[in-house]
């Protein structure tokens, strides 16, 4: 999600693709005008998070399992991990490589691929 506009004190909030009147955050030139934005920015994050909640208590999501995103495809490669030490001690795992997450609602998509350096 973009960062919000700035917006003078009083602007009224506008609707979002949630659906929720999420209030745009007003300019803050002064020490007054930064309490105010304060506060809007904190209302926002509160309305934010009770509308991810009742989301995921109607069945709309994953609780702290990763959020509204969901795994569309993975990719991995077995690595082998030897003791520095002593070579005959071994382990083998399964690393991920790739991943492509997609949040079902609002269809947008990340794709993560392992840089190696």
């Amino acid at each position: 999600m973009p960062n919000p506009a700035t917006a003078p004190p009083g602007t009224p909030a506008t609707a979002t693709s949630t659906g929720l009147n999420i209030p745009t955050i007003p300019l803050a030139t002064d020490l007054n005008s930064a309490l105010i934005a304060i506060s809007v920015i904190a209302t926002a994050i509160q309305q934010l998070a009770n509308a991810a909640f009742n989301n995921t208590a109607a069945g709309g999501g994953t609780s702290g399992q990763g959020g509204t995103f969901v795994q569309v495809s993975q990719q991995t490669r077995p690595v082998i991990i030897s003791d520095p030490n002593d070579a005959s001690v071994q382990v083998e795992i399964t690393q991920v490589i790739a991943l492509t997450m997609k949040n079902p609602t609002t269809g947008e998509t990340w794709v993560w691929n392992l840089t190696t350096g």
